[in-house]
């Protein structure tokens, strides 16, 4: 509403406004190239200053930074930011302008504007666009920002010139895309019982569905139809009034080119074929036609084939077929990918002691999840699907390890990920510049993280809970209250892989291996930094060929240990669709004890060797061989062990662990007395010593000698006895 003005003012300002009128150029030069001015207005405008107080409000009036523009229901608003920037404002829209040096903001607090940067900014200049979700980062283009009414309503970017920089909250923080001309982006915010606190963009072809007529005339006035119709020549191209005008037999050509994409999808080979037969993405066909489309691209082994739109008709609303007329019609091919699946060869492990048999471990087998055993239950290692706000699916890790596979349709690029107990995977896709194409994000899950379909799959399965507490670290009996805080119900359940589970879990509940198909349609066609939807990611198990067979071929027989081999029949299966990885049992022998024992014997020395001549090998396997001979001989008084000598003969000494039993042989003094007499001598003394060396000895065995010396002095008048060394 305009300000009601004082005679003397609305004077003066009406003779500004006529000199104004009289020195007015265009509409894009009626301004000052280095302020911020009010170019034109219609209906109810007004200007507030930085603290909420209106001011007067004319054409070509000066805006002050911090300032706020505002169009009432029918109303409109051209703002010139220099001599190369002009920004529209729609009716119901509020807008307020900051500008620090060559730093300027735009925040759009509701409703929509067209802003119209007509030179490419210098590298000392920015511009942004702000609302409650999103920054539009601006280089030099022709864009249209539309915010959201209500909190939970999304706000929208469309680019008619150029591209521009789309800043939002995302999973991992600030994040950011590039959206190009002809394209449209719309930010979704938060919803507000979602405890993840992060938008999401969803990025499409514009259509004249989306093209307000405020857009029309925006584009009009400013002159910039040709610079637009470069990226969108459909917008503003002459279309005739009436469908009669468009009729089959009609002298009529579209000229603007149209173009039809087969869409892609990938998977891990299953066995069943892949294909994308609709959701054929059309680009640049009026809202006037519909198009018929034939896709017949499918593949089932593991390869890459083309997804083809080989037949299409483009019919008016009459239902003819009026594709003559169209001058430019494309055909893009899409990707089916199909990815060996990922199995794992397993064979048992055993031990024995050597026996001279082989050693062998039959049991072998297949699994897409390596490490595991064959005593596991089919749900060892889970996880689970489940579609939160917005209809983003993650997988949750119930118990053991998933190995999840994925692949990127469009990139080809290919990931693997361990998802483990007490976890949660979401999937996202980046434009693959700075990071893979395909992104997998893990997050921690606690306990009160569960939705509810887990906590009622826990409580109908007590092992499987107690096996999810025990992998995934959480606190049962904090789980078991969160149960019984649950509404009570009586939904059906049905039996499945050992598990009593409600009839939707079946196809939510992931056991072994995963496989996480990609499907890239127009809601992700420019890529996101969002968690993909149930429409965009899929989960889906390996899936064995039942007719794959395993047999372990590993043999062990002498003592040491050997991998636990295989063979494999592939039965109907072919290999190329698998990539195996192995997990091998490993077979190991022990020495078998072989005992050798000797005889032990004792006498009285007598001068002759003392043996024993007893000598026996115990533990020999089966026929085999070997034999021990004593060895030990003593004759002097004493102790040794009763030694021996092996022959191993037809056993093979590594295969056997000797243990030693021996005896001993001891020799005894003898017991008989033997008595040594040293000589006795007399003399008178001389000053000269007196010594006897003469020994006797008396009780010797018959043919032993003895050998003794008497050791004894004396030299002054006396006597003293001789010692005797033997």
């Amino acid at each position: 509403m305009k300000a009601n003005l004082s005679r003397p003012c609305a004077a003066l300002i009406l003779l500004f406004a006529l000199c104004l009128c009289l020195f007015s150029p265009a509409l894009a030069e009626s301004y000052d190239a280095s302020t911020m001015r009010l170019l034109k207005y219609q209906g109810e405008v007004r200007i507030e200053d930085a603290s909420g107080q209106s001011r007067f409000l004319m054409e070509n009036v000066r805006f002050d930074s911090g300032e706020t523009l505002i169009t009432g229901e029918g109303a409109s608003a051209s703002v010139g930011l220099d001599d190369t920037k002009i920004v529209s404002l729609d009716q119901n829209s509020r807008v307020t302008f900051r500008q620090n040096g060559g730093a300027m903001v735009l925040t759009l607090e509701e409703g929509a504007l067209f802003l119209d940067v007509s030179q490419k900014l210098d590298a000392n200049e920015s511009l942004d666009i702000e609302t409650s979700n999103m920054t539009v980062g601006i280089h030099g283009t022709i864009v249209f920002v539309e915010a959201g009414r209500g909190e939970s309503d999304p706000d929208s970017l469309m680019v008619l010139e150029g591209q521009a920089d789309l800043y939002y909250q995302g999973v991992d923080g600030r994040a950011s895309i590039q959206v190009p001309v002809n394209m449209a982006a719309t930010i979704y915010p938060p919803a507000p019982q979602d405890r993840s606190a992060y938008s999401y963009p969803e990025v499409q072809v514009l259509t004249p569905d989306d093209v307000t007529s405020f857009m029309l005339d925006t584009i009009d006035e400013l002159g910039v139809t040709d610079r637009v119709q470069e990226g969108c020549p459909w917008i503003g191209a002459d279309t005739p009034d009436t469908q009669s005008e468009y009729s089959a037999q009609g002298d009529w050509t579209w000229k603007s080119p149209v173009t039809l994409v087969a869409q892609s999808a990938s998977k891990l080979y299953d066995g069943h074929p892949l294909s994308r037969p609709g959701n054929v993405l059309v680009f640049g066909l009026p809202s006037l036609f519909t198009v018929s489309t034939t896709v017949t691209g499918h593949i089932t082994d593991a390869g890459v084939e083309s997804n083809q739109v080989t037949q299409y008709a483009i019919l008016n609303e009459m239902g003819e077929d009026v594709t003559s007329h169209f001058a430019q019609i494309e055909t893009v091919d899409g990707q089916l990918v199909v990815d060996p699946a990922p199995l794992t060869i397993w064979t048992a492990s055993a031990e024995k002691t050597y026996d001279g048999t082989p050693l062998t471990a039959p049991e072998a087998g297949i699994f897409t999840v390596p490490g595991y055993e064959k005593d596991m239950p089919v749900w060892r290692n889970a996880s689970y699907v489940y579609t939160q706000a917005y209809q983003a699916e993650v997988l949750y890790g119930i118990s053991g390890v998933t190995w999840v596979h994925g692949t990127n349709p469009v990139t080809t690029d290919t990931r693997e990920i361990q998802l483990k107990a007490g976890e949660k995977l979401s999937v996202r896709l980046t434009d693959g510049e700075d990071d893979e194409s395909i992104a997998f994000q893990i997050e921690p899950v606690s306990e009160t993280d569960l939705p509810e379909e887990l906590l009622r799959l826990s409580a109908d399965n007590p092992d499987l809970l107690a096996r999810a507490c025990q992998d995934a670290d959480w606190d049962q009996e904090l789980i078991l209250s969160l149960i019984a805080a649950l509404p009570t119900e009586t939904p059906d359940r049905v039996e499945q892989s050992d598990l009593s589970m409600a009839p939707d879990d079946i196809n939510r509940l992931m056991l072994d291996s995963a496989n996480v198909r990609i499907t890239i349609d127009s809601g992700i066609n420019n890529y996101s930094g969002r968690i993909l939807g149930q429409e965009e990611a899929h989960y889906n198990p390996v899936v064995l060929d039942p007719s794959i067979r395993v047999t372990a071929t590993g043999s062990q027989t002498d003592v040491g240990e050997s991998i636990n081999g295989y063979t494999i029949d592939w039965g109907s299966a072919n290999p190329a669709n698998y990539v195996l990885s192995e997990d091998l049992g490993t077979l190991t022998v022990t020495p078998a004890p072989l005992t050798v024992t000797t005889g032990s014997a004792s006498k009285e020395y007598d001068g002759t060797p003392l043996t024993s001549p007893v000598a026996q090998v115990a533990g020999l396997v089966a026929d085999e061989t070997a034999y021990a001979a004593a060895t030990g001989t003593l004759t002097d008084a004493g102790t040794m062990p009763n030694t021996y000598t092996l022959t191993w003969d037809s056993a093979n000494p590594s295969n056997y662990e000797v243990i030693e039993s021996l005896g001993t042989l001891t020799v005894t003094p003898n017991a008989a007395a033997i008595t040594l007499t040293a000589e006795s001598l007399t003399k008178t003394y001389d000053g000269q010593p007196l010594t006897a060396s003469e020994v006797t000895a008396a009780g010797l065995p018959q043919g032993f000698t003895l050998e003794a010396t008497a050791r004894g002095s004396q030299t002054m008048a006396g006597a003293s006895e001789s010692a005797v060394d033997s």
